[in-house]
């Protein structure tokens, strides 16, 4: 499977790369851009390098009531307001562009995963054109897919929070255990009833089917598969967490080449040198996620559903054309 993956991510690298350049590392470049430079004309940054110190001056007090410290108090809830102030164009700016961001990328996305779950050799064009195809369809799948993973979460702390509560009942130790356990298996089962469903965008795509007949047939054809699914899921996490850790130090010996010492993070203060290099890092690591990463993710997920929905033999399962 691995071997499949490779070669149709090799045989369509520079047109996953260019679909993902266009519609989603070009966005982002432009969305960091433009909070970076709404920022800096209403000066965000000093604001806010003003807010820490005064914070850093009322945690000095050691008590309440001289003169000095209500002069304090005072300049420390002045400059939180001028800081709420000057972060409410950056959040406006923020969420409308941000939200313009999100559909471009998820077009990029719905074009890739459409073009390459359909042809062995894909084309811009084609692309662009099942991009258009599926764009809602797929939008919709995917927010079901959220929705449910909120569902998930939502229940996972609920679940964990009366573990917790029982476990107290046991002592300390048995309580820790009780709760580290259930922490454990409740994750554990949310991850594998996620990647259960986790291969409904190819079903839908490749079968051209419905938001809900698709979630079916990945809950279908991943019967028996769970934990395999489940594996996936990890071994890709492994490999991303890998390939983070090595940008992330290429980027480390990248800032001491820039000579940024601690002293740039003095008091919690940022410096115009750290938050251009904290922009440029993130542009750096979107640029690898978007070209080389969500692509391989995507040829190997598409290989593993083209894999597994074919016919069982096994005497009881259903038949799939």
């Amino acid at each position: 499977m691995f071997n499949q993956t490779w070669r149709a991510y090799r045989a369509n690298a520079a047109v996953s790369a260019k679909i993902m350049f266009i519609y989603y590392f070009i966005p982002f470049a432009l969305f960091m851009s433009l909070i970076l430079f709404v920022s800096y004309w209403i000066g965000l940054l000093p604001v806010f390098n003003d807010f820490s110190t005064s914070l850093a001056n009322v945690s000095n007090i050691d008590e309440l009531g001289l003169p000095a410290d209500a002069v304090r108090i005072a300049q420390a809830q002045s400059v939180a307001q001028r800081l709420l102030i000057s972060a409410i164009p950056v959040f406006i700016v923020g969420v409308f562009f941000g939200l313009a961001f999100l559909f471009i990328s998820f077009f990029g996305l719905a074009a890739l995963i459409g073009c390459a779950s359909r042809v062995s050799v894909i084309s811009y064009s084609n692309a662009v054109k099942v991009g258009k195809e599926i764009y809602w369809s797929l939008m919709g799948c995917f927010a079901l897919l959220m929705l449910m993973a909120f569902a998930l979460e939502a229940s996972l702390f609920i679940f964990i929070f009366l573990s917790a509560v029982i476990g107290s009942l046991f002592g300390s130790i048995g309580g820790i255990l009780f709760f580290l356990g259930s922490f454990v298996i409740g994750g554990l089962a949310c991850l594998a009833f996620f990647g259960r469903l986790m291969l409904a965008p190819y079903a839908l795509v490749i079968e051209r089917s419905g938001v809900m007949v698709s979630l079916k047939k990945s809950w279908t054809i991943t019967r028996g598969r769970t934990w395999v699914i489940f594996g996936f899921i990890v071994l890709m996490m492994i490999l991303l967490i890998i390939c983070m850790l090595i940008l992330m130090l290429v980027l480390y010996i990248l800032s001491l080449s820039l000579a940024l010492s601690s002293s740039d993070f003095e008091m919690g203060m940022i410096s115009e040198r750290v938050l251009v290099f904290e922009v440029v890092s993130q542009t750096v690591i979107q640029l690898v996620l978007a070209l080389f990463i969500t692509p391989f993710v995507v040829y190997f997920f598409k290989q593993v559903y083209l894999s597994w929905d074919k016919p069982r033999d096994t005497k009881g399962k259903r038949m799939f054309k």
